[in-house]
């Protein structure tokens, strides 16, 4: 069995008793990619290929916001703050109000769990082809 990353998740709720920025930082990243990685096994199970071209996070939350499902599509907006969040986190040298948004970060990975958990098992499924016209 491979690993359970709702452990994240645990851990990101352990870290944010710390008041120390580094924990905190670490929090929101660890919450993001237990949301993340629920939602890629997820789509994996359902024939999803996943991109590798370095855009990995971001094809993931559009692949769920092209989704017919509209539970998906509200899965893909809570999963792409949550990416904002995480990259500010992991990459930016400041980052203003972080214990104010720890909490909101801890609270959309819970409810992208959920929600992911309680979609019928045939979602996310492979969204319609794009149509472009000129």
């Amino acid at each position: 069995m491979g690993f359970n990353w709702a452990e994240y998740l645990e851990l990101a709720e352990r870290l944010c008793k710390s008041n120390d920025e580094a924990s905190q930082r670490s929090a929101i990243s660890r919450a993001y990619y237990s949301a993340f990685h629920a939602a890629n096994n997820r789509a994996l199970a359902n024939n999803y290929r996943r991109s590798e071209d370095g855009t990995t996070h971001q094809s993931l939350w559009s692949y769920y916001e092209r989704n017919p499902n509209e539970e998906c599509q509200r899965i893909a907006i809570i999963g792409k703050r949550l990416l904002e969040k995480r990259v500010r986190a992991d990459y930016r040298d400041t980052y203003a109000r972080i214990g104010e948004e720890l909490a909101e970060v801890l609270i959309n990975a819970r409810r992208c769990a959920t929600m992911i958990a309680a979609l019928p098992p045939q979602f996310p499924e492979e969204p319609p082809p794009r149509v472009f016209s000129y």
